[in-house]
Order: C-alpha cells, then structure tokens, then sequence
C-alpha cells in the first residue's frame, strides 16, 4: 500500500481527514496531480488530506460480501488490495476517488504534465476542495452557509 500524506498537524486537536484513492496506475501523473490540487484546497482550510495510490493494485468489484458482517471487517476475497485500504477509509470523515479518463479526443492524446496546464480542470478541482471543505464543515459545525460560487474558467482545446 502506497500512501502519500500531503499534510498532519503536529498537536493533538481533533483534525477532519480527507483520504484521495488514485486509480491510475502513473503514482504521480494527471490523475495524482488533480487529486493534489483538491487537496491543496481542503489543507488550506485545515482538513488533513491523503493520497492512496491504487491504481496499480487488484481490487474486485462488490460481490455483496456484507464485509461489515465479517468479524475483521474485511472483504470476503482474502486477496484483495481493499483489504489494506478499509481501516483508512473507514477513519476518514470524506473519501475522493479519481482514475484516468481514456476515451474522446482531448483526454486520448493527453501526456503526463498536460493537466498542469488545464485550468479549467483544475478550477473544478479547486472547487471541488472547497465544497468538500463546506460539507465537511456543516457537518461538524451545522453552519448552513454556503461557500461563495467562483467565476467559471472555460478551456478550448482548439489550438
């Protein structure tokens, strides 16, 4: 199991935590770098965030195993990677999965860095962060204010 931890606090306060499961199999490529901007938004809020790298691991689809039903609250498939993961997953207060889009034209022909330049991409993200931040926070807090909406940043491929 491959964890990249973005960000803990050093004293004891009770600190919300986001865990990010990386589905491409590139531990560092578009997919890791989009999962990084979203972080970056929840750490400058204060939330912790994780990145779990998963993509190059065997994980099965649901078989409706009822693994909370298990005494050790694992998968019913012994084997599978899901294993290592559930007691993070399980702690954490918000999870963001994300894997590689391989199909249409503009996503086909993508090379690793391309995401660095895609700034509508990574304003989603951004949001995404915050509004995940907002969420988690009415949570704890039962503020019902919502986060201001930011501008919408539009991105034509067409060169």
């Amino acid at each position: 199991m491959q964890k990249i931890c973005l960000h803990k606090k050093q004293h004891s306060e009770i600190q919300m935590k986001v865990i990010a499961i990386n589905g491409s199999p590139h531990q560092k490529g578009n997919t890791w770098f989009a999962l990084k901007t979203a972080g970056d938004a929840l750490i400058h809020e204060g939330i912790g965030f994780e990145i779990i790298h998963a993509g190059h691991q065997a994980i099965h689809g649901c078989i409706a195993c009822k693994c909370k039903e298990n005494k050790d609250n694992t998968c019913s498939i012994r084997n599978d990677s899901l294993n290592d993961y559930l007691p993070t997953i399980r702690e954490a207060d918000g999870v963001i999965l994300d894997s590689p889009v391989y199909y249409w034209n503009i996503i086909h022909e993508a090379k690793e860095g391309e995401a660095e330049q895609d700034t509508e991409g990574i304003q989603i993200m951004q949001v995404l962060g915050v509004n995940m931040t907002w969420l988690l926070k009415t949570k704890q807090e039962n503020a019902l204010v919502p986060p201001p909406p930011s501008g919408k940043i539009c991105l034509n491929f067409v060169r």
